[in-house]
C-alpha cells in the first residue's frame, strides 16, 4: 500500500478547508441530495463527500458508508485530490497503490472507485465527491461528466455556506451594534424593554425604569411573568395581553405596578420564518403624566364648581366661535333642554340658542367672533322670543398676547329693561 504524498500547496489547502467550518457538522439535506444523486447516475451503491483534513478524510455526507471518517493514510481520495480530473480506480485489487489496503482487504471490501476533486475557487482540492462499489467495473463518459458536475455543486454548495455564514455574522454583529444603539436609547429613556419565550419567562430586560422600581437591567430574566407579577390570575391584564401576544395579536394596554403607572405595549416576537418565539413588549413610565392629569381633571372639576356656583350664566366661546363650556346657571336662564344640556354637544346648544333669540345673525356674529371689536370687553343685550331681555357681557380670553377665546355672561334684565339690544 502505498499512502498519497501532500500536495505542494498543503498548508493553503488546510487553511483554505478550515475557512469553510464546515469539519464535523451535522449533516445537510444541500449535500445529502448530491452524494445520493451521484450514487443513482453512477450505478453505485455506495457514494460519498469526502474532505481531507490533516491526518484524517472526514464524510460530509454518504450513502452506505458505515464509518464518518478514515485516517487519511488509507484513503483513496487522499490520491484523488492529487487529481486534475475524476481519477477512477476499477479493480483496486489489480492497483498497487491500493491492493493491500485495508479498505480494500476487509470492511468495506472496495473494489471500484470514482473520485471527483472538489477543487474551490482559489485552486485548492479540498476533497472528493466519490462512488464506490465491491465489484470491479467501470463509468460510462456519461456518468464520469455526471459526477464532474455534481463535484462542481458540491463546491457551490460550500461557497454558498460560507458566504451565508459570513453574511449572518456581519447581520449578528448590526443586529449586536443595534441592540447597543436600543439599550443606550432605553437606558435614557423612563421606559423599560422586554422579551420572553414561549413559556413567558423573561429572556431580557432593560430601560432606565427599571432604577426607579429599584431593579437592574437583566435581574429578572429567568423568571415567568407570574413569578415576577406574583400572581397566576388569567384576567390579570400584562398576563392575558402577554397570552393575546403569543396568539399573534399586537396588545396595548396600562397597569400599574410597584408605585408607578406604565403605558404598555406587547407584540409577538417572531423566528425569520415568521413562527411565534415569544413576546417583545415596552412599558412607559407615565407616573408624572397620570398625576398632571390627575391633578389638572382636580383642577377642572373646581372651575366647573366654580362656574356652576355664579349666578351669572356663563359661556365659554373658543376662538374659532367653537362653544367649550356653560354652567348651571346658563342652563336654567336659556332653558336648555336636559338632554341637550346633559350631551354637552356645541353645535346642537348652538342650534337651539340661535332658535331661542329674535336676532340669530347678530347673535351668532358676536358669538363667533365676527364682529368688529372682537378683541375687547362688550356690554349689551340680547332679546329672546319669549320676550325677555338678558344682559350680555364679553371678556376675550388670551395666552402669550394671543386671543384664545371668550367668555360671556349672561344674566336676566330686571323689570324688562331692554339695554341695546343686538
Amino acid at each position: 500500500m502505498r499512502s498519497a504524498p501532500l500536495p505542494a500547496n498543503e498548508s493553503a489547502r488546510l487553511e483554505a478547508l478550515a475557512s469553510y467550518e464546515i469539519l464535523d457538522t451535522p449533516p445537510e439535506p444541500e449535500f445529502d441530495d448530491l452524494t445520493l444523486l451521484a450514487s443513482h447516475i453512477c450505478g453505485a451503491p455506495q457514494a460519498s463527500i469526502s474532505l481531507v483534513d490533516r491526518e484524517r478524510q472526514w464524510f460530509k455526507s454518504r450513502v452506505a458508508v458505515p464509518a464518518n471518517e478514515t485516517p487519511r493514510d488509507v484513503a483513496f481520495c487522499a490520491h484523488a485530490i492529487l487529481q486534475d480530473d475524476v481519477m477512477i480506480v476499477p479493480d483496486a485489487r489489480a492497483d498497487e497503490r491500493f491492493a493491500d489496503n485495508p479498505l480494500v482487504t476487509s470492511g468495506p471490501g472496495i473494489r471500484f472507485y470514482a473520485g471527483a476533486p472538489l477543487v474551490n475557487s482559489e485552486g485548492h482540492a479540498l476533497g472528493t465527491l466519490c462512488v464506490m462499489d465491491q465489484v470491479p467495473r467501470e463509468l460510462a463518459p456519461n456518468q464520469v461528466e455526471g459526477l464532474r458536475v455534481l463535484s462542481r455543486q458540491v463546491v457551490a454548495q460550500l461557497e454558498l455556506r460560507r458566504r451565508l455564514r459570513s453574511e449572518r455574522e456581519q447581520a449578528g454583529q448590526k443586529l449586536l451594534d443595534r441592540e447597543t444603539t436600543i439599550e443606550m436609547i432605553v437606558g435614557q429613556m423612563p421606559a423599560v424593554l422586554w422579551s420572553t419565550d414561549r413559556d413567558l419567562r423573561l429572556t431580557s430586560s432593560m430601560g432606565r425604569a427599571l432604577t426607579a422600581m429599584g431593579q437592574r437591567p437583566g435581574q429578572s430574566v429567568g423568571m415567568t411573568l407570574s413569578e415576577y407579577f406574583d400572581t397566576d390570575d388569567p384576567e390579570f391584564l400584562p398576563l392575558a395581553a402577554h397570552r393575546k401576544a403569543l396568539m399573534g395579536e399586537s396588545v396595548d394596554f396600562e397597569v400599574e405596578w410597584s408605585g408607578r403607572t406604565f403605558a404598555s405595549y406587547v407584540e409577538p416576537l417572531r423566528n425569520p420564518d415568521r413562527s411565534i418565539k415569544g413576546v417583545i413588549g415596552v412599558a412607559l413610565d407615565i407616573t408624572r403624566r397620570k398625576r398632571a392629569e390627575s391633578e389638572l381633571k382636580k383642577s377642572l372639576t373646581l372651575l366647573q364648581a366654580t362656574l356652576d356656583s355664579a349666578a351669572d350664566g356663563i359661556l365659554v366661546v373658543s376662538e374659532s366661535g367653537r362653544i367649550l363650556n356653560f354652567n348651571q346657571s346658563f342652563v336654567e336662564l336659556w332653558n336648555v333642554p336636559e338632554e341637550i344640556a346633559a350631551d354637552r354637544d356645541g353645535k346642537t346648544l348652538l342650534s337651539f340658542l340661535l332658535d331661542q333669540v329674535r336676532d340669530p345673525g347678530s347673535f351668532a356674529k358676536k358669538l363667533m367672533g365676527l364682529h368688529s371689536k372682537r378683541d375687547t370687553a362688550s356690554l349689551d343685550g340680547v332679546e329672546l322670543k319669549d320676550g325677555r331681555t338678558l344682559r350680555r357681557s364679553s371678556k376675550p380670553q388670551k395666552v402669550d398676547g394671543r386671543s384664545v377665546g371668550t367668555v360671556w355672561s349672561f344674566r336676566e334684565s330686571s323689570g324688562g329693561a331692554r339695554t341695546s339690544p343686538a
